[in-house]
């Protein structure tokens, strides 16, 4: 019997296709909620390894902006898929399987955004994520998907302030809500271990503290939490609108104070004023208090502050000058000798425009 050649084409490319699905990876999924995108989250997909040797291979997530250029390349460390030749990345197996993870930068605004909120700035992306045979270094699969990153942080930290020094003691938190009318917050509070990111901390980190659906926005360390001194901590707020949408705050992170030592960040640290008061205050070292301002409305070399100082009793004090530290960054220091020591006072500042800042703060040696 004569075999038609359709027939054997047919056959032939059956079998082609056959041969190319049993030896290779296939990668979906791409679970990467429109609301915010973190690292980690881009490497959450399914991956099925139809191969017979499932050898080790390695992932890259590649990151393009809407120009089509390149943002962030990220790589993971090489792995084996299990037995069964599937796996879905998540959460719970994350560091698993990838850790640890090389980033690449290619934006400075994508690496600040990273660095200080964990997750990618408000734009829209394509996302790639390929799979590397880890000993030829040869592709064996690439899955493209397009997201939205909306950028949820509408909450604002404000007290301790980010990279600041605090007392050891009970230090305050304090936050803002932004347009989120949360009902109900969420805290979080790690140390940071050798040279992680806050990121890396508030991921991997067990919590040293953490607690649950908080009515207010100004939180205390309970009694029997203590933090240690010369520590580096990172702390978060998570938040559920109304209207179901999550809401995540910027990760801060402060030091806690070293036995009446200065903070090897101290000297550094300034603090920024905000428009209403709340349970925060900055800690003025030595008696002389770092802030920073930024006047919008002119700039002048010889221009003084309109401030006034206030005492816990809303009376205006006197102090002794007011002295622009670095013109252009508008840094400045105030020399409060004449306070009284571990007290409580404000800051308020008015600009050009009448608009009135505020800074509450507690002097110290």
């Amino acid at each position: 019997m004569k075999k038609h050649p359709l027939f054997s084409l047919i056959f032939i490319f059956l079998f082609f296709l056959n041969s190319i699905s049993a030896q290779s990876i296939l990668i979906t999924g791409g679970d990467v909620l429109n609301q915010s995108i973190a690292v980690e989250e881009l490497f959450f997909v399914t991956i099925q390894d139809n191969r017979k040797d499932k050898k080790a291979f390695y992932l890259q997530a590649i990151v393009s902006d809407q120009n089509n250029k390149q943002v962030f390349i990220g790589k993971s460390n090489r792995f084996a898929l299990p037995v069964s030749g599937n796996l879905k990345l998540s959460p719970l197996n994350i560091d698993q399987y990838l850790s640890p993870v090389v980033y690449q930068f290619i934006h400075p605004t994508i690496s600040k955004s990273v660095s200080l909120a964990g997750e990618f700035p408000q734009a829209n992306y394509q996302i790639c994520i390929k799979a590397i045979d880890a000993d030829e270094n040869t592709q064996l699969a690439n899955y493209c998907y397009n997201v939205t990153s909306t950028n949820s942080n509408i909450i604002q930290l404000v007290s301790p302030y980010n990279h600041t020094a605090v007392d050891a003691e009970q230090p305050v938190f304090t936050w803002t809500s932004g347009i989120n009318q949360a009902q109900l917050y969420d805290y979080v509070l790690v140390e940071i271990i050798g040279n992680q990111s806050s990121n890396e901390a508030i991921r991997l980190n067990k919590p040293i503290y953490e607690a649950k659906d908080l009515p207010t926005s100004v939180h205390v360390l309970p009694t029997h939490i203590s933090l240690q001194k010369c520590k580096k901590y990172a702390w978060q707020i998570r938040s559920e609108g109304s209207n179901k949408s999550v809401a995540i705050s910027e990760i801060f992170t402060f030091n806690s104070d070293c036995d009446n030592s200065v903070s090897p960040n101290t000297s550094h640290t300034y603090a920024v004023l905000r428009k209403y008061l709340d349970g925060g205050y900055f800690i003025a070292e030595n008696r002389m208090l770092k802030f920073k301002f930024d006047e919008a409305y002119f700039q002048d070399d010889n221009i003084n502050l309109n401030f006034k100082i206030k005492d816990i009793a809303n009376n205006e004090v006197a102090i002794a000058d007011n002295k622009l530290l670095d013109y252009g960054d508008n840094r400045y220091l105030l020399d409060l000798s004449n306070l009284d020591l571990g007290a409580f006072y404000s800051l308020e500042i008015i600009d050009s425009k009448r608009n009135r800042f505020y800074l509450k703060f507690k002097t110290t040696n």
